[in-house]
């Protein structure tokens, strides 16, 4: 979701921001994340009640970060390593090495 999705939501969902809030709520909007933005709108929804009247301003989207940062929910790439484990004769090869340069670096 974007800064402008989430905008358009909140005031759908809660009501228009007044005027001397609109900039403000936008300069903390435009930077953060989509992934962001859709945590903080679930958490929103079961934290900010509609009841109050008027659209969650900046307070409200801080006092609820650290939830909607918790739940972030990222896509992730499933990485498969193929390749084979390395046989006892190269870990040999590789302690040795090491070894020799850790002698190397002591004085």
């Amino acid at each position: 979701m974007t800064a402008i999705d989430f905008a358009k939501w909140v005031q759908g969902y809660y009501g228009k921001y007044p005027e001397g809030q609109k900039r403000d709520i936008w300069d903390y909007l435009k930077g953060k994340s989509p992934e962001y933005l859709d945590s903080l709108k679930e958490v929103l929804k079961r934290r900010y009640s509609a009841k109050w009247g008027h659209a969650p301003d900046i307070a409200i989207f801080e006092e609820n970060r650290r939830e909607a940062t918790d739940s972030i929910k990222y896509d992730t790439l499933a990485i498969e390593d193929t390749r084979p484990d390395a046989t006892p004769e190269e870990m040999a090869m590789f302690a040795a090495a090491f070894e020799r340069l850790l002698k190397k670096a002591t004085p």
